[in-house]
């Protein structure tokens, strides 16, 4: 088999060019006025946003940071929940305090939400789930709450209950960044999108081509009900018919709402273009700093990692990278933490409490003073490489020192 992690595409570690953040920790973060659910994150706290994709954990890791998230309320689709819960591949908002050096900090609040949930349908390679078009990269993590093996899409069928998390760009198509089968059993779907031909008298809205009835919904953020060109998040069922019977609508934002002078670390697709120094993700306006950094080219589409200061309504970026949607990021994955347990024969072990698996090969290095036969339950190990589908194949293991 190819070693395909000696072809890995490198890309300039974001947190080094975090350590002129030094002194930000005061910041504050906002979740937006009238009552909108701004990106999950409660309001009243003080910190930095952090707003990306869960690449690791021992703490949890986005973007590069390592976030402390041992005293943080974490919220996981609008209910409570703890660490245990946080998984590879996730797209979670962080309120909190960025240390110094700007490679670790301190979660006050974190919050994730999947973007949709609902049956598969293909059409032709691609699938859709409740209209929404689901494109996957090398870097996607798939699961399976059934244990059915689930390591891309070829292992899907039509009907299969899917819970997608994801980065969507200006038409809607998400850029898949976690895809988790649900058991069989699962009725509850959720869609996230801008509301369009609502009917105050039928109590109706459309996302997409998606008929959303909300007669018997609790409205979340919406005093005046739903109203066009307001990005909402459903949760409901599906009727015989084929429409979405809503039990919730809540009015929410694809990005952070922030204050000015704000420090963020976003990522994002660019969901509208005209230049370097006028652009945006889901409607928040970006614009490179005139001694700002911009590392690849950027276009409408394009997966970036931006970072800066807020201004008059704009997020001063003083650094923007352009992300290869085609290629595994080297490294890309971290998992510090204990063995829960260990297949020697197939060269795996399961950490935090059997939820990610890791595999180890003949490309794997072994920092001393650990080898594969300490690989024992109960072993304190700290492990970096990549996922392919839902297992984490490790070119590193070292002990557990950080």
């Amino acid at each position: 088999m190819k070693n395909i992690r000696s072809h890995l595409t490198l890309f300039t570690p974001r947190r080094l060019w975090l350590a002129a953040t030094a002194g930000l920790a005061a910041i504050l973060i906002a979740c937006g006025g009238g009552g909108v659910d701004v990106a999950g994150v409660g309001s009243g706290g003080t910190g930095a946003a952090v707003s990306g994709t869960v690449t690791g954990f021992g703490s949890v890791i986005v973007n590069g940071i390592r976030m402390d998230d041992d005293s943080a309320t974490i919220m996981l689709d609008d209910a409570p929940a703890t660490d245990g819960d946080l998984r590879l591949g996730m797209t979670v908002d962080i309120e909190g305090t960025v240390a110094a050096g700007a490679t670790s900090g301190t979660a006050s609040r974190i919050a994730g939400r999947s973007y949709v949930q609902g049956p598969v349908e293909f059409v032709g390679q691609q699938i859709k789930v409740l209209g929404v078009s689901v494109n996957v990269t090398p870097n996607t993590v798939y699961d399976d709450s059934d244990n059915r093996s689930l390591s891309d899409v070829s292992g899907l069928q039509s009907g299969d209950i899917v819970e997608v998390y994801g980065l969507p760009d200006a038409a809607g198509t998400l850029e898949a960044t976690r895809i988790e089968r649900k058991p069989v059993a699962t009725t509850e779907v959720r869609l996230t999108g801008t509301a369009a031909e609502a009917n105050s008298n039928a109590l109706t809205f459309k996302i997409g081509d998606t008929t959303v009835k909300y007669s018997s919904a609790q409205l979340v953020g919406l005093p005046y009900g739903v109203l066009e060109g307001l990005t909402v998040r459903i949760k409901g069922s599906i009727s015989a018919g084929g429409m979405i019977l809503a039990s919730e609508v809540r009015q929410i934002g694809l990005v952070p709402a922030l204050q000015e002078s704000q420090y963020a670390e976003l990522e994002g697709v660019v969901t509208k273009f005209a230049s370097a120094a006028d652009f945006e993700i889901n409607k928040l306006k970006v614009s490179l700093a005139a001694d700002g950094q911009l590392i690849g080219t950027l276009t409408q589409g394009a997966r970036v990692e931006v970072e800066g200061s807020f201004s008059n309504g704009v997020l001063l970026a003083s650094r923007i990278l352009v992300l290869d949607k085609t290629q595994p990021q080297a490294n890309l994955n971290e998992v510090h933490g204990k063995i829960f347990n260990v297949d020697s024969g197939n060269r795996t072990f399961t950490m935090r409490n059997g939820n990610v698996t890791v595999k180890w090969d003949g490309f794997t290095s072994f920092i001393a003073p650990i080898s594969s036969g300490d690989l024992i339950p109960g072993a304190a190990v700290y492990v970096k490489g990549n996922m392919q589908g839902n297992v984490l194949l490790a070119s590193e293991i070292s002990l557990n020192n950080r």
